[in-house]
């Protein structure tokens, strides 16, 4: 629905609600009785009309906000969230958010970049509660020494919000630093069922193919398995996925997600090749843009150096 239309509807629906509300008394008592008690009403009238003009106020100063990102005209929502944030200094989390997600609709590295460093300095705890935002550069640098300090800096930080997915993140760097042991412990620590579900299935299926997995290792990497499959079919999953497809972190990692998800899920697909059956569509993983994917093989080290 437009913009516009929401907003005329908005105005509609309050004031025909309050008209109702204002003028049920003069059906009920009488138009004498209702004129007489009219007096009493004017604080309730007042309120009303501060009410609707601090939220029209709110509606129409940031029209054009709403407007680009309606349109999806993400290359104007940047410029105006980029004046908004560098030249006027208004820094809320919802405009960083929303302009992280705009630069890596544009693949705009360097903004996202730029808008870190300058965070950094003007309000640095919005960099602990949008880390995963600000960690995709570093995932597709190719600088895994940067993103192992980045990270390894912000699982101090004793506010950090969505610890596990930096965690993990972590552990990919590490692994692109060629420290497997470490890597493996660091996402041993993160297959349980109390850690955030797709952060849980992806350190198992990165925990796999590492080299030199004892039987301690294979044992919490079976033990893992099972729990997992306890608490989710393939269509509960997929449906899962589809929830969260606008997480930023699960967009971008959409081939690693994808190939955990057929390692978890094996049977179903490969019973159907066998029976010349088409796979089901419904339990396919949507297909981000190519952006997602490029990150994504970056991420694990394949892309390209």
């Amino acid at each position: 629905m437009k913009f516009k239309t929401i907003f005329i509807i908005f105005n509609a629906i309050i004031i025909l609600s309050f008209l109702f509300f204002f003028t049920m008394p003069f059906f009920i008592i009488g138009f004498d009785q209702f004129l007489h008690s009219l007096p009493k009403y004017w604080i309730t009238l007042t309120l009303f009309l501060v009410t609707l003009g601090i939220l029209n106020s709110y509606f129409i100063k940031n029209w054009k906000f709403f407007s680009y990102l309606e349109n999806e005209d993400w290359y104007g929502l940047i410029n105006y969230l980029e004046t908004r944030i560098y030249q006027k200094d208004r820094i809320s989390g919802y405009s960083i958010k929303i302009l992280l997600n705009s630069y890596l609709c544009t693949s705009n590295i360097e903004g996202m970049k730029r808008l870190e460093y300058y965070i950094k300095g003007k309000k640095p705890s919005l960099i602990a509660s949008y880390a995963v935002q600000f960690s995709i550069p570093y995932l597709i640098s190719g600088n895994a020494s940067e993103s192992e300090a980045f990270f390894e800096k912000l699982l101090r930080l004793k506010n950090l919000k969505s610890r596990a997915w930096i965690m993990w993140n972590y552990g990919i760097s590490q692994m692109q630093l060629n420290k497997l042991g470490q890597a493996k412990d660091t996402f041993a620590a993160l297959i349980s069922p109390s850690q955030d579900h797709i952060v849980f299935l992806l350190s198992m299926f990165m925990i796999k193919n590492l080299p030199g997995l004892d039987d301690s290792d294979k044992e919490k990497l079976e033990s893992g398995k099972e729990a997992f499959l306890r608490l989710y079919t393939k269509n509960k999953w997929i449906k899962k996925l589809d929830k969260q497809k606008s997480n930023i972190q699960i967009m971008s990692l959409y081939r690693i997600i994808k190939e955990a998800t057929d390692w978890i899920f094996p049977e179903k697909d490969k019973k159907e090749a066998e029976d010349g059956k088409q796979p089901d569509k419904s339990t396919e993983i949507p297909i981000p843009d190519e952006t997602g994917t490029d990150i994504a093989q970056n991420a694990t080290g394949n892309g390209e150096k």
